[in-house]
């Protein structure tokens, strides 16, 4: 695979383990949770960023994403996760 030199822009949607101490709010099933949690989100979307460039991946370097939108989201399974969208430009 050969990584692309194009501008692109990046969308990612973290998925986070709600912590078994979250889980009971206000004992209502509808209670609202907001992810804060000890993940920074730049963090995350800079781990990302620089896990998609290089020789085997599809950006050249993380300076090619122009416009990044990143959001962070509980998720009732175990394991969290990440969905990534590269739109080339």
């Amino acid at each position: 695979m050969v990584p692309s030199s194009d501008l692109c822009e990046l969308t990612l949607k973290f998925h986070i383990p709600i912590p078994k101490t979250r889980r009971k709010v206000d004992g209502t099933p509808t209670s609202k949770l907001t992810p804060t949690c000890r993940y920074d989100l730049d963090n995350l979307a800079k781990a990302v960023m620089d896990c998609l460039q290089g020789e085997d991946c599809i950006l050249v370097d993380d300076r090619q994403v122009v416009k990044l939108t990143a959001s962070k989201a509980w998720t009732e399974c175990e394991v969290g996760g990440c969905e990534i969208k590269v739109k080339f430009l």
